[in-house]
């Protein structure tokens, strides 16, 4: 049998009450958190790991370094293989340095704003997707998150994956929770074993 371990999934927020893109993406979203992100545990280097996108690109920093940027709002440890772990960390080390969305998370917000419209005027049209929709030429933090989902196996559609944000993810793991599938653990704790407890 393999020896299990284990990826978290979390959200935060900015630590920075200047910056107006979180705020709108809490609005958006009705949330207290902004952001997504995974971590992973390195026994080898005795370092936690985050892959999140920020600052205008996909790469990874320590954790520590994050949270002093970052409030560390609530965080899901799911068990994993070590080779699902491995295809993980392959899919964000060649993700790594992948541009930032912004230009997709602009029409994240478009799609959503003009949807609502819709809805609420009760008009007979169609819903729309995001018109800056790019595949994976650009990524937005809660795309990856659900890519990762994906690797692991999990019933996310990769298609909406550029229309909808974090609460989408946060809620997909909410019933991982309730499935026994996942963990929600307490938030911004460091486990450096690596192995699920």
């Amino acid at each position: 049998m393999e020896k299990e371990t284990y990826i978290i999934i979390g959200f935060s927020t900015s630590k920075h009450t200047w910056s107006p893109i979180p705020k709108l993406i809490r609005a958006e979203e009705g949330t207290n958190y902004s952001h997504t992100y995974a971590r992973f545990t390195s026994q080898s280097l005795q370092r936690t790991l985050v892959y999140h996108a920020a600052r205008s690109f996909m790469h990874f920093l320590e954790f520590k370094r994050m949270q002093e940027h970052h409030e560390i709002i609530k965080e899901y440890l799911i068990p994993i293989s070590e080779a699902d772990k491995k295809k993980c960390l392959q899919y964000c080390v060649d993700m790594a340095g992948t541009n930032y969305g912004a230009l997709q998370l602009l029409g994240m917000g478009i799609a959503r704003v003009v949807n609502a419209a819709v809805e609420k005027l009760k008009l007979p049209l169609p819903q729309i997707s995001n018109p800056f929709a790019d595949g994976e030429k650009t990524e937005v933090c809660s795309e990856a998150m659900g890519h990762i989902l994906i690797i692991l196996k999990e019933s996310i559609d990769s298609n909406k994956l550029e229309y909808l944000g974090p609460k989408y993810i946060d809620s997909y793991l909410q019933n991982m929770v309730s499935q026994g599938r996942a963990l929600k653990i307490e938030p911004g704790i460091e486990y450096l074993s690596g192995e699920v407890f």
